[in-house]
């Protein structure tokens, strides 16, 4: 159940149908990095063997094929940077997706509690956004003082690319 909705959902964002034996085959870079976030992600959210990873494509892929690809992947994401933002967002993504068909489960006083967890981060990101915006407010008052003080003193703060760029 986990593989299949990884797979629907790695394949829906990447806009490539896993289920095409000619994609699978393929050896175009698009279709490599479909597999190869597909099996990175699979092997780090299921407790599924290589075997079986390999077995959910079809034409099947064995073990070694898709530990290389894991393995790639690994090196990719520490040094590709747009590979590493496909990984970002796609592992975020199947995260949100896997969560969301948790919480199909769950009884009614589960989904009361997980909402209440919910609502006690919110809270927390709420008052961390609203100490962010008063840092914010204390900066901009400091960048006043100092164009100010320069002003004051015969410099032409107004030329300077600082105070351009901040304003």
């Amino acid at each position: 159940m986990k593989l299949k909705l990884i797979k629907e959902t790695v394949g829906s964002y990447l806009d490539i149908n896993f289920n095409d034996k000619k994609i699978i085959k393929s050896r175009r870079r698009e279709y490599v990095e479909a597999r190869m976030l597909y099996f990175y992600i699979s092997k780090d959210l299921t407790k599924c063997s290589l075997s079986k990873l390999g077995a959910t494509l079809k034409p099947n892929k064995d073990h070694a094929t898709v530990l290389n690809n894991i393995n790639k992947s690994k090196d990719l994401i520490k040094y590709n940077k747009e590979f590493k933002r496909k990984y970002d967002d796609l592992r975020y993504v199947v995260d949100h997706t896997l969560n969301k068909s948790i919480h199909i489960n769950l009884n009614y006083e589960q989904l009361q509690l997980y909402v209440l967890n919910l609502k006690k981060e919110i809270d927390v990101f709420l008052e961390e956004k609203r100490k962010w915006e008063l840092d914010r407010e204390l900066l901009k008052e400091k960048l006043k003082e100092h164009k100010r003080y320069l002003i004051e003193h015969g410099h032409n703060a107004n030329a300077c690319k600082i105070f351009q760029i901040l304003s």
